[in-house]
């Protein structure tokens, strides 16, 4: 990666846009004749996104971060807690409000952008929309600034390649001045060839703007290259988070040593045995106890009995913590 993606200071000022405390359960269908089942995709999730800061947010399918990602923007509601901006209830805010403070980057950026309309026509749609500014003036800034050459303005879609439609998208997000930037794998559809341009895009982005990022991926290269914070969810809660360069480097919680070995390298042997076995989590049957002991090597009797709450991790940072018996007991 290139040294474009230095990242900056970030102040320890009051959150932004902060989860707290953030339950969400969907009412899952069992059958014609059969009662719904409740499906649990998070549990006391806590998140605090602060002005200018990057966070990723790390975990494998289904562990509930495209959930978070849908109550941070103000598309659905939470079932128990709350999400803030600027300390006020998310919900209290108008669509238009919310969307004018809080932007989406999606995964596909070709599923993303109206495949009728043009460049210029995409980027500048949230402008007509709130009324912000010379839209003309702004969509050729917004080009410039995105890396794009001006003569795709005219374009649809369907005419540029993967990495230059994820800079339409980053652009259209951009246009109105928001705070907060909510990346959903926005790098996992590209070529890997185009993940590192689009990457240090975002960090250049981010040090010329000041917006905050949150960074949802699977690919915790990505997550370290970009973000100063990583939390990590398992099932719907988060089992570790701190800085990300110490999380990264040395994981605690036996989720995170797992993602951690999971990272393939060049000249490696092959595919790492990570100890999970093969039972795979199923948020429709959360298991009693810590909810990653199924999979679990350093199981202990307490273990299936204790779900452990996010706690300081004893010899770390002040603000580094995990979800973990062992761990807190000195154990592990």
């Amino acid at each position: 990666m290139s040294a474009a993606a230095q990242k900056p200071e970030v102040s320890a000022a009051a959150p932004v846009l902060e989860a707290r405390g953030v339950t969400k359960v969907y009412s899952v269908s069992a059958g014609l004749f059969a009662a719904p089942r409740p499906l649990t995709a998070l549990a006391g999730v806590d998140l605090a996104i602060r002005a200018g800061s990057a966070i990723g947010l790390v975990g494998e399918s289904g562990s509930g971060k495209s959930t978070l990602a849908r109550l941070l923007l103000g598309i659905e509601q939470p079932t128990g807690g709350a999400v803030l901006f600027d300390g006020k209830p998310l919900g209290a805010l108008s669509r238009r409000a919310v969307a004018r403070r809080v932007q989406p980057v999606f995964q596909d950026p070709f599923g993303s952008l109206n495949p009728s309309h043009g460049v210029a026509e995409i980027i500048g749609l949230p402008l007509a929309v709130h009324r912000v500014g010379d839209k003309a003036a702004r969509v050729a800034e917004l080009i410039d600034q995105v890396g794009l050459p001006r003569r795709v303005a005219d374009a649809r879609p369907r005419e540029l390649s993967g990495g230059q439609r994820q800079r339409v998208a980053i652009a259209r997000a951009l246009a109105i001045r928001p705070d907060v930037l909510v990346c959903d794998e926005p790098t996992s559809a590209l070529d890997v060839s185009v993940q590192a341009q689009i990457l240090n895009l975002l960090a250049d982005l981010r040090r010329e703007t000041g917006v905050a990022l949150l960074l949802i991926s699977h690919n915790l290269s990505v997550v370290g290259h970009l973000c100063e914070r990583v939390a990590i969810l398992y099932l719907g809660r988060v089992v570790e988070e701190g800085p990300a360069a110490d999380v990264l480097a040395v994981p605690r919680h036996p989720y995170a040593k797992a993602l951690a070995a999971s990272v393939l390298s060049v000249g490696g042997t092959g595919l790492p045995d990570l100890g999970l076995g093969q039972e795979w989590p199923n948020p429709l049957a959360i298991p009693s106890g810590c909810r990653f002991h199924p999979r679990c090597p350093s199981v202990v009797d307490a273990c299936r009995e204790t779900d452990p709450a996010l706690t300081g991790v004893p010899g770390g940072s002040a603000d580094r913590h995990t979800a973990c018996l062992r761990v807190a007991e000195g154990t592990l």
